[in-house]
């Protein structure tokens, strides 16, 4: 499950957007933190996963057999169209708590976009 707290500190808490404010928070059924620069200390990509949409290879296949023949299989193959996944980021905050959160695309950008 992207979106998630998954060792450290804050262990098992969720990754949203605040339905209020758009920003993104860490919670759980008792707490609410917010993710900004007011409580983030720094913070460091650890690992960024990705992996391959099978239907875009077989379409990339259908493609090139249609406008090179059966030369369009063997660039169909070797397209390179790889998406990212998730990314594990370590988290410090300021109050000396650490997490590593496991999140998608558009919560990274988010979270860059909050500590800028």
């Amino acid at each position: 499950m992207n979106n998630l707290v998954i060792k450290g500190d804050y262990k098992n808490f969720l990754l949203c957007l605040s339905k209020n404010s758009g920003e993104l928070v860490l919670e759980n059924n008792k707490q609410s933190i917010d993710l900004s620069s007011e409580n983030i200390n720094k913070y460091e990509v650890i690992h960024t996963e990705y992996g391959k949409n099978i239907i875009d290879i077989i379409a990339r296949i259908i493609i090139g057999i249609y406008l090179l023949g059966y030369l369009g299989v063997v660039a169909g193959f070797t397209a390179n169209n790889t998406y990212e996944l998730y990314r594990v980021v370590s988290v410090e905050f300021k109050d000396g708590k650490k997490s590593i959160i496991k999140m998608n695309k558009k919560h990274f950008r988010k979270l860059l976009s909050a500590t800028y």
